[in-house]
């Protein structure tokens, strides 16, 4: 056991965004967590489990990938460390309590759009 927190954020766009997001979302935590290198390397199984997904979605002949697809924005939480994975202009960020009593956030990946 890795005692690891995994936090996922989709936002699917077009006809078809919906179907893009939920099959990410019904596949993607079971293919990280049983990945050969998510105990020892998580950005290595983040990279081939979203490629995984992408293909998947792809070769899906039910879903229709022209115009529709997905944002995606992850975090894999393990002993005090934060390891953050993003596609599209989803992005994660942290919040905190500032001195005032505010809260003062900071974005901790940089959107992927295509003018960028």
């Amino acid at each position: 056991k890795t005692r690891s927190l995994l936090f996922c954020v989709m936002d699917g766009h077009g006809e078809d965004g919906d179907k893009v997001s939920q099959s990410i979302k019904s596949k993607f935590a079971n293919y990280l967590f049983k990945h050969k290198d998510f105990g020892t390397d998580i950005q290595a199984a983040l990279t081939e489990v979203v490629a995984r997904c992408e293909t998947e979605v792809l070769r899906d002949t039910t879903i229709e990938t022209d115009f529709s697809g997905t944002t995606f924005t992850c975090a894999v939480i393990r002993n005090n460390h934060c390891t953050l994975c993003n596609i599209g202009d989803s992005r994660t960020s942290i919040g905190y309590r500032n001195k005032t009593g505010g809260v003062t956030a900071i974005n901790l990946t940089i959107d992927h759009k295509p003018d960028m």
